[in-house]
C-alpha cells in the first residue's frame, strides 16, 4: 500500500485484517499486498471464530509463564515461538494473549531503535516480513509503528477498556504520526508524560519516546548557530519542564525568557533514563545513559551568553539580544576572521554582528570589531550588555528554577551602524548596505559624542556643544547632564536624532555602554537619539558662525526655548508643526515674538491678524484644523520661555 494511502485505507482494512486477515497478512505487510487481500476476503468473508481453535488447526493451549519468560529483549530463539502462538490465541479472541503480543512488539521496537539492538532488529524483520538490511531509517520506523498500531487495535476490539492498550495506542501513535507544530508537540507530549508519571507497563517505553524527542533536539542544537540553534535548544522544554514553552520561541526577542543552557537540559534529560528501567528495557535505558555522559563534553561547548559571567557593563535601557553572528577577536589572523563573519553573516541574513566585551576592556577594541564587522559586509553592530528584565514565570517553566523574584539579568544589546567608518573602495555594494541603516537627515547637525577617559563631550563641525566631567569627584552624574542636553537639542530640533559615537584611547568599554544608553534614551524609556553610528574620529570644527552668525548652542538654546499659547486647546495638534515653523524663523529672526489671531470667514477661508511672519506659521499649523473642526476663531501668542532664552 502506498503510504499516502495509508491513513485513508487503514478504518476499512481493520474489520477485515482483524481477526479473519491477520493469519494472512503478516507474510504479505509489504507495500502492494494488503489492497488485493482486502479485495478477496472482502468477497469470501471471515470465518466464524472460536477461542479453543485456530481457523485450521489443533485446538490451542494457554502461553505458559515459562513459555512468557521468553518473551525477552534482545530476543532469544524461543521468542518468535511465542509470539506467533500468542498470535493464534489474539486471533481466537483471547485479549491478554493479545496485549502481551503487542506490548513486546513495542519493546522489540523501542530495544531496535533507543539500544541500537541487531537481533531485535532481525526479529521485528521476520515479523514484518520485510528484508533485513531494509530495517533502518525513516521508512522502517514508520512500518513497524503502524504494525504496532494494528495489534494494539485488536487488543482494543477485544477489550475496549483495556487500560494499558489505550495507553499504548498513544506511544504508538506518537511514532506514526510524529507531532510537526509546536502547539501539536505540546498537547502530544503531556500525553507521554502522563504516561510516564503514572508508573505503568508503560511508562519505562513513555520515558523513552520523551528523551529521544529532546536527544534529537540536543543533537541537533549542536550542529547550528544563532537563532537556529536556540530554537532546537527550546524544543528540549517540552519533554522535560510541564509549562508550555511557546514563549521561547516568540519572533520579538523582547517577549522571549532567556533562553535555556544545554548543560542545565542535558541534566534534566538524564532523570528520565535513570529511574528503574523495565527488564526488557534495560538495554535502551542503559545506551540513553551512555549517550548522556558522551554528549556532556558537546554541551559545555555550546555557547552560553551570561551576561554575568561575561561581566558586560549594565544597560537601563536595551533591546534584548537576538541571536546575531558573535564577532571574534581572537589570534586567529585577522582575513580568517572576517571571513568567517561574513559567512556567518550570509546564512543569518541580517547583515547584524554582535560583539561582547567586558566592562573594562578597552573601548578601542570596539571600534576594531566594527571594522572587522563593516569589512564583513555588516551594516550595523551591536554591542552586548546586561538588562535587568522583570519575568512572569509560571510554575513547572525551565526559568521557574533560577529566576528567582521575577527578576532575570538579560544579555541585550545596543544596535550601532557603521555607516560612519571608512568604507572598503573595493566593495561599493558594502556601502551601500550601510547606508540603509542611517539616514543622514536626520543627523543633518552632524552632533558626535565623543567618550574619553575623564569626559564625555558634545560637538559638532560647529563647534563644541557640551561638555562633562567623568571623574568620580564631580557632583554632576554625566548620564544626567548628557540626557538634559540631548532633550534640549531634541527639543530645539524634533527630527534630529542621529548621533555619531567616538570612543577615544583611554576610554573603557563600559564607558563607552554607559554614554550610549544614556544618549539613547532618557531614564523614564523615551527616545532621545533612537539611531546611534560608530566613528573613529569626529568631524573637523568649523568654529565660524552660522544661521545669522549665531553659534549652534546659542542656535539650539534660542530653538529649544521657542513657546507658543494657544487658546482654544482643542487644536492642540497643530502646535508641533506651528513651532517648526517658528523655530526656523527665530534662525533668521532672533527676536520674533508676538500674537496671531485667526478667523474663519463665511466663505471658509482664513484670515490672520499680526506679524506677517508669525501670521504665515499660524495659518499653515491652524488653518485645515479649524475649518475640519468648525472653530469660527483662535488666538496664538508666540514667544520664548525666560528660562531658556539665548542672549
Amino acid at each position: 500500500m502506498r503510504p499516502f494511502m495509508r491513513p485513508f485505507m487503514r478504518p476499512f482494512m481493520r474489520p477485515f485484517m482483524r481477526p479473519c486477515m491477520r493469519p494472512f497478512m503478516r507474510p504479505f505487510m509489504r507495500p502492494g499486498i494488503a489492497v488485493p487481500l482486502l479485495a478477496i476476503l472482502a468477497v469470501t468473508g471471515c470465518p466464524a471464530r472460536n477461542p479453543s481453535s485456530t481457523l485450521n488447526g489443533p485446538p490451542l493451549t494457554p502461553v505458559s509463564r515459562a513459555e512468557l519468560a521468553s518473551l525477552q529483549v534482545p530476543p532469544v530463539a524461543q521468542s518468535k515461538e511465542v509470539y506467533d502462538k500468542l498470535g493464534l490465541l489474539a486471533d481466537a479472541g483471547d485479549a491478554d494473549a493479545a496485549w502481551q503480543r503487542a506490548h513486546y512488539l513495542l519493546d522489540l521496537f523501542d530495544s531496535a531503535r533507543f539500544a541500537t539492538d541487531q537481533s531485535s532488529r532481525e526479529l521485528l524483520a521476520d515479523i514484518s516480513g520485510r528484508p533485513s538490511d531494509a530495517m533502518r531509517g525513516p521508512s522502517a520506523t514508520q512500518a513497524i509503528a503502524e504494525l504496532a498500531v494494528v495489534e494494539i487495535d485488536h487488543v482494543l476490539e477485544l477489550d475496549r477498556a483495556h487500560a494499558m492498550a489505550n495507553q499504548a495506542r498513544s506511544l504508538a501513535s506518537f511514532d506514526t504520526d510524529f507531532p510537526r507544530q509546536r502547539a501539536q508537540a505540546f498537547q502530544r507530549l503531556q500525553e507521554l508524560k502522563r504516561i510516564a508519571n503514572q508508573g505503568g507497563e508503560l511508562a519505562g517505553n513513555a520515558r523513552l519516546r520523551l528523551f529521544g524527542y529532546c536527544r534529537s533536539a540536543l543533537e541537533e542544537a549542536g550542529e547550528l548557530a544563532g537563532s537556529s540553534h536556540r530554537i532546537a535548544l527550546s524544543h528540549c522544554l517540552y519533554p522535560l519542564f510541564d509549562s508550555d514553552p511557546e514563549p521561547y520561541f516568540a519572533s520579538d526577542p523582547s517577549l522571549r525568557p532567556p533562553p535555556p543552557r544545554a548543560t542545565v537540559l542535558l541534566d534534566a534529560l538524564g532523570t528520565l533514563v535513570k529511574e528503574p528501567a523495565p527488564e526488557r528495557l534495560r538495554h535502551a535505558f542503559a545506551k540513553q545513559e551512555a549517550w548522556v555522559a558522551a554528549f556532556a563534553e558537546t554541551a559545555r561547548k555550546m555557547p552560553v551568553l551570561d551576561p554575568v559571567a561575561m561581566r558586560l557593563p549594565p544597560a537601563e535601557h536595551a533591546t534584548p539580544f537576538d541571536d546575531y553572528p558573535m564577532i571574534a577577536l581572537g589570534d586567529a589572523p585577522r582575513q580568517e576572521r572576517v571571513a568567517a563573519l561574513r559567512s556567518a553573516l550570509r546564512a543569518d541574513g541580517r547583515a547584524v554582528a554582535a560583539l561582547a566585551l567586558p566592562s573594562d576592556a578597552s573601548a578601542t577594541l570596539a571600534l576594531e570589531a566594527a571594522q572587522l564587522a563593516a569589512d564583513a559586509d555588516a551594516s550595523e553592530l551591536v554591542m552586548l550588555v546586561s538588562w535587568p528584565q522583570n519575568l512572569r514565570v509560571p510554575a513547572g517553566d525551565y526559568g521557574s528554577t533560577f529566576i528567582k523574584g521575577g527578576m532575570a539579568t538579560r544579555l541585550a544589546s545596543l544596535p550601532f551602524s557603521l555607516v560612519r567608518l571608512e568604507a572598503d573602495a573595493s566593495r561599493p555594494s558594502s556601502q551601500g548596505m550601510k547606508a540603509a541603516s542611517w539616514d543622514p537627515r536626520r543627523a543633518e547637525l552632524q552632533l558626535y559624542l565623543l567618550v574619553s577617559a575623564t569626559k564625555w563631550q558634545l560637538r559638532s563641525p560647529f563647534g563644541e556643544v557640551a561638555s562633562f566631567t567623568t571623574s568620580t569627584s564631580g557632583s554632576e552624574d554625566p548620564r544626567l547632564a548628557l540626557r538634559e542636553a540631548l532633550r534640549q537639542i531634541r527639543t530645539a530640533f524634533p527630527d534630529e536624532d542621529g548621533l555619531i559615537v567616538v570612543p577615544t584611547e583611554g576610554a573603557s568599554y563600559g564607558a563607552l555602554i554607559s554614554a550610549a544608553d544614556a544618549a539613547h534614551v532618557d531614564a523614564n524609556g523615551q527616545d532621545l537619539f533612537s539611531h546611534l553610528a560608530l566613528a573613529s574620529s569626529p568631524g573637523k570644527v568649523n568654529n565660524g558662525k552660522v544661521k545669522n552668525g549665531t553659534a549652534l548652542v546659542q542656535r539650539i538654546a534660542r530653538r529649544a526655548a521657542a513657546s507658543i499659547e494657544l487658546s482654544p486647546a482643542s487644536l492642540a495638534s497643530g502646535i508641533p508643526v506651528a513651532t517648526r515653523c517658528y523655530q526656523e524663523l527665530l534662525d533668521s529672526k532672533a527676536g520674533s515674538a508676538g500674537t496671531v489671531r485667526l478667523e474663519v470667514g463665511a466663505d471658509k477661508r482664513v484670515q490672520a491678524v499680526g506679524p506677517s511672519a508669525l501670521a504665515e506659521c499660524a495659518t499653515r499649523a491652524f488653518a485645515g484644523i479649524m475649518i475640519d473642526q468648525g472653530t469660527p476663531s483662535a488666538e496664538l501668542r508666540f514667544g520664548l520661555k525666560l528660562s531658556a532664552q539665548a542672549k
